[in-house]
């Protein structure tokens, strides 16, 4: 059915989200196919615009933009261009905002199969999240580096343009050893202000450290296990230094954590008042984790 539309000339941004909601309405459900050849030249970039939202706001599957590239004739012939390769831009770019602003590697996963990627090697990335996202680093890890082996090989598709930008976010897996990764992901975290996974991870990074440092068991979590042990060590060496426990940075972030992880008040005075702004909180846990990091 043929369904004539009046819109505006789109001269300013409320006659550009005019047209948009009327694209929007006129379509409900299903899947569609844009031309955006005719009308004037801006109208092109509304329509690519209008596929965007409808995709993220209607749910709508789109299957294609053509554009007839009058400009481009040749032997009397006019090529229809497919334009699909900017939705797909856009959706890597997406991908990675959402990625920036949760952690959630499996926001890659289907674009990279789109692109060519084998499901197995794709797939590591949502196995990775899972885990890093429950604390179990060295799963998370060993998925990446799985997945790696096929960033090193080079992307296909429209994923080879933020190749870079995936590495780095995953340059996290290359640092050596446990305690080195997971103070690393604290600082990730802090830099998103999520501050119960920064302060997690920073104590388990405090402490994954110092049973590096008397050879001791990190896995073990026991009641009078080795990371209690650990952090029995850590006091003594403080204290050694003219430290009190209640005034090391270590025993803030641990602080920290029980407060944010179990939704109780914090025990410190100092505490207390940095979690009155986030400002206060990120420039309180941002020097701590230096002074503290291994």
């Amino acid at each position: 059915p043929v369904e004539p539309k009046l819109i505006p000339f789109g001269r300013d941004a409320k006659e550009q989200a005019d047209i948009l909601q009327a694209i929007a309405e006129a379509v409900p459900k299903g899947e569609v196919i844009f031309d955006l050849t005719h009308g004037f030249r801006h109208l092109g970039m509304l329509g690519l615009v209008s596929a965007f939202m409808l995709e993220r706001v209607s749910n709508l599957g789109i299957n294609g933009l053509y554009y007839g590239a009058l400009d481009m004739i040749q032997n009397e012939v006019t090529p229809v261009l497919r334009l699909d390769g900017l939705t797909a831009i856009q959706h890597w770019v997406g991908a990675l905002d959402r990625f920036d602003q949760n952690g959630d590697y499996g926001v890659f996963a289907d674009l990279l199969i789109k692109d060519g990627v084998p499901k197995d090697k794709a797939h590591c990335l949502k196995k990775a999240a899972f885990f890093e996202r429950n604390f179990n680093l060295r799963d998370a890890a060993q998925q990446l580096h799985t997945f790696l082996k096929t960033l090193e090989t080079g992307l296909p598709g429209a994923g080879r343009l933020f190749q870079p930008q995936l590495a780095k976010r995953l340059s996290w897996v290359r640092q050596g050893s446990l305690h080195q990764q997971q103070a690393h992901l604290a600082q990730v975290y802090l830099e998103r202000r999520d501050f119960v996974r920064a302060t997690v991870l920073a104590w388990e990074a405090i402490i994954t450290s110092e049973c590096e440092r008397h050879s001791l068991n990190f896995d073990d979590y026991g009641e009078d296990g080795d990371r209690k042990q650990a952090e029995a060590q850590l006091r003594t060496r403080l204290q050694a230094k003219g430290i009190s426990w209640k005034d090391a940075p270590q025993a803030r972030i641990k602080g920290l954590r029980n407060s944010l992880a179990h939704g109780s008040p914090p025990l410190y005075p100092s505490l207390k008042q940095a979690l009155k702004s986030q400002e206060s909180l990120y420039k309180m846990l941002a020097a701590d984790m230096k002074a503290s990091l291994p």
